[in-house]
């Protein structure tokens, strides 16, 4: 069985909003907590869905997600992308 890594940051950065989106503004969750906050109609719930029915192991990482605001807070960011 092949094996494919997952992670995701979802958010809609503008950047004419003078806020930084920060942690405290995100939902993060890690590792197979993931599986048990997959949504309907969401991005995320069909890329490993639509993964797992073709024979897929899926390796969750991180997952990210935030409502639209300013950019993201640069350590922040690179922090999460470290993580996964």
């Amino acid at each position: 069985m092949k094996r494919i890594l997952v992670a995701a940051m979802h958010h809609e950065s503008n950047s004419f909003n003078p806020i930084i989106t920060c942690k405290k503004d995100f939902n993060v969750i890690y590792g197979d907590d993931i599986f048990n906050n997959l949504r309907d109609n969401d991005s995320v719930t069909g890329i490993i869905k639509t993964l797992q029915e073709v024979g897929y192991e899926i390796i969750p990482t991180v997952f990210a997600r935030a409502v639209p605001n300013g950019e993201i807070d640069y350590n922040f960011y690179i922090k999460i992308k470290n993580e996964s």
